[in-house]
């Protein structure tokens, strides 16, 4: 997953902005996009008790997941 944001690399991206790579990290990676977005859920953080702000995924989580499928 890209996460760059001018000179610094960010490890967090919205829960959005994952979803929308899915579909080419699951062809560049030849996964099924189930797969990927099962992935993209186990390394999204919620809002504490549903409240405080939009959901996000922590990319090198969801990196090192994605490594230890291939």
């Amino acid at each position: 997953y890209q996460a760059y944001m001018g000179e610094q690399i960010p490890t967090q991206i919205s829960f959005d902005n994952a979803r929308i790579q899915a579909n080419r990290v699951a062809a560049e990676r030849d996964m099924s996009l189930d797969d990927v977005l099962a992935l993209v859920d186990d390394a999204t953080s919620r809002p504490l008790f549903g409240f405080g702000g939009p959901k996000s995924v922590n990319v090198v989580e969801l990196n090192d997941a994605l490594e230890a499928q291939s």
